[in-house]
């Protein structure tokens, strides 16, 4: 797995990007975690009788994080259970296996508040399949360069917020 991710031969889920930006880890911070980690416990999906790994291990700046990883169906390392490959043809989606995955350009929030930033054309993996959407590992990092330059490579918009009020009770 380490060796994957030191040759970026890895995707991570949408899901897992946003709860690294949350807790203000970087795709650099999530690498080191592997990269320095051990496995602390395996998983059997019971339904796909597939492994996946919680490994533990430290960001760049020393706090410790942990990473759920698998392998796909091609062997490859695969960030909160995703992956995709491409034998020359089309592209697998390594969740479900079927091929027809896509790219779609789409925008991202990361931050809030004064921090916010938003990159658009931002090309996500999408299986319509399973319904599957992940980064590719180039992708993370040229999201971590634009995040880290964010003053000169973005420019000042004003942009309308709103917030979603519920009108009725839940639960």
């Amino acid at each position: 797995m380490r060796e994957l991710v030191r040759h970026g031969l890895y995707v991570m889920t949408t899901h897992a990007d946003e709860e690294a930006d949350a807790d203000d880890f970087s795709v650099f911070d999530v690498e080191s975690a592997i990269l320095t980690g051990s496995i602390v416990e395996r998983q059997k999906e019971a339904e796909t009788g597939e492994w996946k790994y919680v490994i533990s291990g430290e960001a760049v700046d020393g706090r410790e994080m942990a990473v759920v990883a698998k392998f796909g169906t091609s062997a490859k390392c695969c960030i909160s259970l995703l992956y995709m490959r491409n034998n020359g043809g089309q592209a697998h989606c390594e969740n479900c296996g079927r091929t027809g995955v896509q790219v779609r350009p789409v925008t991202r929030s990361y931050g809030r508040g004064a921090t916010l930033l938003v990159i658009e054309k931002v090309p996500v993996i999408s299986c319509p399949h399973c319904g599957a959407s992940y980064l590719t590992a180039k992708t993370l990092h040229e999201i971590a360069r634009i995040k880290l330059h964010r003053r000169s490579m973005s420019k000042r918009r004003t942009v309308a917020v709103a917030e979603f009020v519920s009108t009725q009770q839940t639960g």
